[in-house]
């Protein structure tokens, strides 16, 4: 709750934000409120713009509360609006499909479980060193740790990029919109839609590949696919958790690696409950955690049902499970 209500003052602070005034840009709060009321959960949110000092990147990101929802837009985006208004429209839904899909507070709540979930890791990395835990062990659960740590870190940007692709699915409301969509993409590319306030190379890790965003474009329905890698990484760490709680008999080993798989389990659910948003695209639920629970089971058996994806998972399982055991043993 800390986080979700003062880390906008953090963007604004980090990034140097000017706000624009709405005496002063009365024409584009207009146009901006206008674009608002074509969606449902925040047609009632107020909007305030921010101007951030860049010259010539045409970009812009949302954050802020439900609300109380930020645009912060680049000088070539606020150009844009006078220049090509058709592209400044379908740039300004896209943010605010992103305010729609409620990926302002779940982008803070993962970033916050991330954080939360280093710290828990460093803090048993600490305790090891004055455990009388045999070497082997040591190195064993720290090298399959560390590799649990990047493993999360791919999970998390790849729901990053998740959400640039949910809100491409829902700022395409209207045929005619697809292609004006597809030009300012392939124009713009990385310079745009990159609704991550780092930038950077750093950012470029929350940023779906162009070619992916116009496949999602064209045909949305892609983003029900189940792919083999959710099945490794439920195998891979399933395996390892128990591994691990065999080995060294610790409740504090246990509950990190519970945690971890809950925090697999939430990205996974997540999701889910986009893809159902994304059957009634102007009609958007509300976000419950207990329905977050039920999705993650849901896409369980979903994988079960699968028979190639179950293949998959037994076979990461028991070959993880294998591995653990061999470096055990000699």
């Amino acid at each position: 709750v800390i986080v979700y209500l003062m880390y906008p003052s953090f963007i604004i602070r980090r990034n140097n934000l000017r706000i624009l005034d709405k005496k002063s840009y009365t024409e584009l709060y207009k146009f901006i409120e206008e674009l608002k009321q074509g969606f449902k959960t925040i047609k009632n949110s107020e909007i305030t713009l921010y101007a951030n000092i860049v010259p010539y990147d045409v970009n812009g990101f949302v954050f802020g509360t439900k609300k109380k929802i930020y645009i912060s837009m680049t000088l070539g985006l606020l150009k844009l609006y006078k220049s090509n208004n058709d592209f400044f429209k379908i740039i300004i839904k896209h943010e605010l499909s992103h305010a729609e899909n409620n990926d302002i507070y779940k982008t803070y709540l993962i970033e916050t479980l991330w954080k939360i979930l280093l710290f828990i890791c460093s803090i048993i990395f600490f305790i090891m060193l004055f455990q009388n835990i045999d070497y082997k062990t040591t190195v064993t659960i720290s090298v399959i740790s560390i590799l649990i740590v990047f493993i999360l870190f791919f999970l998390k940007n790849s729901f990053l990029k998740q959400r640039e692709l949910f809100a491409d699915a829902r700022t395409i409301n209207y045929i005619e919109e697809m292609d004006i969509f597809l030009t300012i993409i392939n124009r713009y590319d990385k310079k745009l839609f990159h609704n991550n306030p780092k930038g950077g190379f750093t950012g470029s890790w929350y940023h779906p590949k162009k070619e992916k965003r116009v496949e999602v474009v064209r045909n949305p329905n892609i983003l029900f696919d189940l792919n083999r890698l959710s099945g490794f990484c439920i195998g891979f760490f399933i395996g390892h958790s128990f591994f691990t709680m065999q080995i060294i008999g610790s409740y504090t080993f246990g509950l990190i690696f519970f945690i971890t798989i809950l925090f697999i389990g939430y990205l996974i659910s997540l999701k889910m409950i986009q893809n159902k948003l994304l059957s009634k695209i102007g009609n958007a639920k509300k976000f419950k955690l207990v329905k977050c629970f039920l999705d993650f089971f849901f896409f369980t058996f979903r994988c079960f049902n699968n028979h190639r994806n179950f293949q998959v998972f037994l076979f990461y399982c028991n070959a993880n499970l294998g591995i653990r055991i061999f470096i055990n043993q000699y």
